[in-house]
């Protein structure tokens, strides 16, 4: 065992080699651990609950020092202007050191990190006359009210005021479609005499037609191919986001959307059916698809059904495949032909010679 001196109260204590305390007890830890300051009001010496951040003893000492104001002003520490005490923040009995302006300002400042230092706070003036908040302009150099200044995340607003921020805006834009040419890269081809422009993607030089245009009047970066390749890949990668968002969409009024859905389907019967026609065909995986028009075939045919040769009207027409998708056939005008609803429907996934024989009473041989 080794005697120690301790470093606080000097007294002797007993302790092992290995042990490194240089205090004899835990009163004489919590006695080290304090820092001990004069009160700035009442000139009392007092433990400091964090070190170098407290100033006074007590809270009643705390508020007869921040009472300490004539003619109900007091300065504020941040831009040292003395203002109402209106214009401070109430904290039980006293106000805070900081006016209303500033501590929005810090507000911000702590929410979107420390600014950088090369970036001016703009300070804010209370004018008693008008009865708000005023402060320059750094480009008209005229002193507005703050509700002429946009807002800015961590300065608390713009440099500028409005009117000057939207003509400055103005004339960055006016110089931009100046260099517009240069900027997207538009070439002219004097033997051709038309305007090209070299896709960023594909890197394929293509005319202006073949670009979607913007809402300044400008082509897009990429060309057309490669705009729909793109936007492709992007609902590929994103389907149940986009599905969700869209059943959101139409759920929010169903029935506004059921009536123009109705309403659309009833006004364009012809091509709903032919949307069916050719989703029956792909589930059938028929070996060619191609798109159909209806009216084409009717004239062709003379409204006349190809099994049973009686001349149909408009609303008993239909399209009958003669070689059925079940069995391989093509969804195109060659395999399609005018068929009454009767013969249709009995035909099902016949041939068309296995038809005409139980049309005719005879069995297929």
């Amino acid at each position: 065992m080794l005697t120690r001196i301790c470093l606080q109260c000097t007294k002797e204590f007993q302790t092992y080699p290995s042990d490194n305390r240089r205090l004899c007890s835990r009163a004489c830890a919590d006695k080290a651990r304090q820092v001990w300051s004069n009160c700035a009001n009442c000139g009392k010496s007092y433990r400091q609950h964090n070190e170098g951040g407290d100033k006074y003893c007590s809270r009643q000492c705390s508020g007869r020092a921040n009472r300490s104001y004539s003619g109900g002003k007091k300065v504020c520490a941040v831009c040292g202007l003395t203002k109402q005490v209106s214009e401070f923040h109430k904290r039980g009995a006293y106000y805070k050191s900081v006016c209303k302006p500033c501590r929005q300002i810090q507000s911000r400042i702590e929410r979107n990190g420390t600014p950088d230092p090369k970036r001016l706070i703009y300070p804010l003036i209370f004018d008693e006359k008008r009865g708000e908040y005023i402060r320059e302009c750094n480009d008209c150099h005229l002193v507005k009210p703050v509700t002429q200044f946009y807002s800015h995340a961590v300065n608390g607003s713009q440099p500028n005021c409005k009117a000057c921020y939207n003509r400055l805006q103005r004339q960055r834009r006016e110089n931009r479609s100046k260099t517009s040419r240069r900027v997207h890269h538009i070439e002219h081809l004097t033997e051709l005499g038309i305007d090209v422009k070299r896709c960023s993607k594909c890197g394929n030089l293509k005319t202006l037609a073949e670009y979607y245009q913007r809402s300044n009047g400008l082509p897009s970066s990429l060309c057309k191919l490669c705009e729909a390749a793109k936007r492709k890949e992007y609902r590929a990668m994103n389907r149940t986001i986009i599905v969700a968002r869209q059943r959101a969409y139409f759920q929010a009024d169903a029935e506004k959307w059921r009536e123009y859905h109705r309403a659309h389907r009833a006004k364009n019967r012809d091509k709903y059916r032919e949307y069916s026609n050719a989703r029956r065909a792909r589930l059938l995986n028929a070996p060619a698809i191609e798109k159909i028009d209806r009216a084409v075939i009717v004239a062709r045919d003379k409204s006349t059904c190809y099994m049973c040769g009686r001349i149909l009207r408009e609303n008993e027409i239909t399209l009958d495949h003669k070689v059925p998708l079940a069995r391989g056939g093509t969804h195109t005008s060659d395999n399609l032909a005018v068929c009454c609803r009767r013969c249709n429907s009995r035909k099902g996934v016949r041939r068309v010679e296995a038809m005409k024989a139980i049309l005719s009473d005879r069995t297929p041989g």
